[in-house]
């Protein structure tokens, strides 16, 4: 290796170790000035590294998850199921919780710019995938999570961990949630379907005698204005004054005709 290739590879650690302690301490959006004073390395040397302010953290921010994966990968060859994947619960929320620029890529939704490292991120969702296989043919997790449920809860205990009451013990909410993640506790709620919507929904009455509680109190119910018929009112909203669509267009056509 040349002096001068390795004169390059060191001075790119020397920028990639002082944006991570820069963002692990202050997220993000510490400018490239200072990384570069910490690096003790031109502004230059950082751009020629890193042409973008988002390619270096995603530089950085990739590093960090292959750390997670690994720890996966360690915690799984030593452990029986359960322990590995509750032991990588509460690493993984610790780890992104001490690091602001984890934390930025984890909570970021997918259009936001700080959304970065896919890659890296598919890479960590796939080793938390086969933890949590692992733990759930074991009878140690319970069978009705998936793998988005159990990372979008590690991005939740991490937002509790980081303000939570100083006068509690650290990793109290991840110990809570780890015992939800446990078998025997109440099932999830069905996925919620949107009913249909109704014509009195959409404050359109239907002919036929009203129900006993719409009835207006000390009188009967409304009739239409065109035919007469007597009309169910809508449970919200205006007080309907046709009994459907074709009284409505009559009505309209007479206004027009007597303009």
């Amino acid at each position: 290796m040349t002096a001068s290739r390795s004169d390059a590879l060191r001075n790119r650690q020397l920028v990639l170790d002082a944006a991570q302690a820069c963002f692990a301490a202050a997220g993000p959006q510490v400018p490239l000035a200072e990384i570069a004073r910490l690096a003790g390395v031109g502004a230059g040397t950082v751009h020629r590294h890193f042409p973008t302010k988002r390619a270096l953290v995603e530089a950085v921010v990739a590093a960090r998850i292959d750390d997670l994966v690994a720890e996966a990968d360690r915690l799984s060859a030593r452990h029986e199921p359960g322990t590995a994947f509750f032991a990588f619960f509460a690493a993984a929320v610790e780890h992104i919780g001490f690091n602001k620029a984890l934390c930025a890529a984890f909570e970021a939704d997918s259009g936001d710019p700080l959304h970065v490292a896919p890659t890296a991120q598919r890479a960590f969702h796939a080793a938390l995938g086969e933890l949590l296989d692992r733990a759930q043919r074991a009878g140690a997790v319970r069978a009705d999570l998936d793998v988005a449920d159990v990372a979008a809860l590690v991005a939740g205990c991490v937002t509790m961990e980081r303000h939570h009451d100083p006068e509690r013990p650290t990793g109290r909410m991840t110990a809570l949630v780890s015992e939800v993640l446990q078998p025997g506790r109440t099932p999830l709620p069905a996925a919620v379907t949107k009913q249909a919507t109704t014509r009195q929904e959409r404050n359109e009455t239907s002919v036929g005698p009203p129900q006993r509680h719409e009835t207006p109190i000390g009188g009967e119910s409304p009739r239409c204005e065109v035919c007469g018929t007597r009309i169910q009112p809508a449970r919200t909203g205006r007080r309907a004054r046709f009994c459907g669509a074709a009284c409505r267009q009559k009505a309209h056509r007479r206004r027009r005709n007597h303009t």
